[in-house]
């Protein structure tokens, strides 16, 4: 079977515009007509020519729901969990973890053998059929809910990090391929009242020989089946999120440890608290794939904190995870062994001690001291020993400044 081409009275570009609020789902073929000044007919028309393609005739009883057109979606557009994951450096649980908590959206193909149709669809239909016409006539309606990848939902994916699988047979949104592009679709919508309810794709079983030309969702409603091999990512909705899940800041919570409160706070220990958070607290592995050397962070510290080269040098290697400098506690999951380390000796030496000038000799002696008895590494590296007592001093001392030196202000 193929479609009739309709004539329209509007240009190819508002034909373009009409089809695309369609497939916002918001909008009824005469709230359309409307707004691009042709009849509803006509604007129904326009979206079915838009959707030409070629249509297999399966027959079987309903052929309304034979008669969908299928698009081979190039590979370069949809890529599968595991590539997705070598794309952005991470394993596939972190890649599927990132979707659980809605951050990425992950899809499915439509299952052979099954048909999605939204549930104003399904109504309109069951009208029609029971005002008398023959469904042989009604076959394009199930056409327009076309999608060719269904989105889930992150429950579904929290439940595939628990179970490994699971089974859905509605879905809130899909993706079709326009003009070379997947493009999000929500299910269609026929009148007012379809745009103030709750609106899915069913799927539907599409070869099942029914008594009754109705659908019954009881009787030919169709579960879709979801594992991880079947996990597919929208490669432009990938490149997209690595590039802002990079420069992302996540969300800090208030927390009033002593070291950040106090009166004799350190603002170079805070900071660099700040940093190893903005780096690697709340889930952030695509991020901590581009922080992974001393050397990037440490221009992080230049740049964001106005640190002193040197001491960003070091305090880079302080914070940075690795095998020998790891994560100090699940509580604080971006909190090294040494950060810790320089928050224990500002609490140790700085707490309760207001340093003056005099005492610069004093301080230099007591933290370092303190720092080689508490961390091997500060013990065999004098020159990170000596940045790590700065960092921790206290803002109101009267000695040592290790701040990046401000840019002299252009006359």
């Amino acid at each position: 079977m193929t479609i009739k081409k309709v004539k329209s009275q509007l240009p190819e570009d508002q034909r373009v515009k009409l089809y695309e609020k369609h497939l916002s789902g918001k909008m009824t073929y005469k709230q359309l007509g409307a707004e691009f000044g042709v009849t509803a007919q006509t604007a129904s028309n326009i979206v079915k020519r838009m959707m030409e393609g070629e249509v297999i005739k399966l027959g079987g009883h309903n052929n309304y729901l034979d008669n969908i057109s299928t698009n081979a979606v190039p590979a370069s557009l949809i890529i599968s969990l595991n590539d997705a994951a070598i794309e952005a450096k991470i394993t596939s649980a972190q890649l599927l973890h990132y979707a659980a908590l809605g951050k990425l959206k992950l899809c499915i193909a439509v299952e052979p053998g099954t048909t999605p149709i939204s549930s104003a669809t399904i109504n309109m239909i069951n009208s029609l059929v029971d005002e008398g016409n023959d469904p042989e006539g009604l076959d394009m309606i199930a056409y327009l809910d076309k999608v060719d990848y269904l989105i889930l939902e992150p429950k579904d994916l929290k439940q595939l990090e628990l179970a490994e699988v699971t089974y859905r047979a509605h879905f809130s949104k899909g993706y079709l391929l326009i003009n070379g592009q997947l493009n999000s679709r929500d299910p269609s919508v026929h009148s007012k009242e379809d745009t103030q309810k709750d609106c899915f794709f069913h799927l539907i079983r599409r070869y099942d020989p029914w008594t009754k030309p109705r659908i019954i969702l009881k009787e030919v409603g169709g579960l879709q089946y979801i594992d991880r091999s079947k996990l597919k990512v929208n490669r432009a909705v990938l490149n997209e999120f690595i590039e802002t899940e990079q420069l992302r800041i996540p969300s800090r919570p208030q927390i009033a440890e002593g070291f950040l409160v106090h009166a004799n706070r350190s603002s170079l220990l805070i900071d660099l608290d700040q940093a190893a958070f903005e780096l690697w607290g709340d889930f952030t592995p695509i991020k901590a794939t581009r922080f992974n050397t001393p050397e990037i962070v440490a221009d992080y510290l230049v740049s964001k904190f106005n640190f002193h080269r040197l001491h960003a040098n070091h305090a880079a290697v302080m914070i940075l995870p690795s095998k020998s400098n790891p994560i100090r506690s699940r509580k604080v999951p971006y909190r090294t062994v040494m950060l810790q380390t320089l928050i224990d000796g500002w609490q140790a030496i700085c707490l309760e001690h207001l340093f003056v000038s005099e005492e610069k000799i004093l301080y230099d002696n007591k933290s370092s001291k303190w720092l080689s008895t508490h961390s091997l590494t500060l013990k065999k590296n004098e020159a990170m020993r000596s940045s790590a007592s700065k960092i921790i001093l206290s803002d109101d001392a009267k000695f040592h400044n290790p701040r990046k030196p401000p840019k002299p202000k252009k006359q």
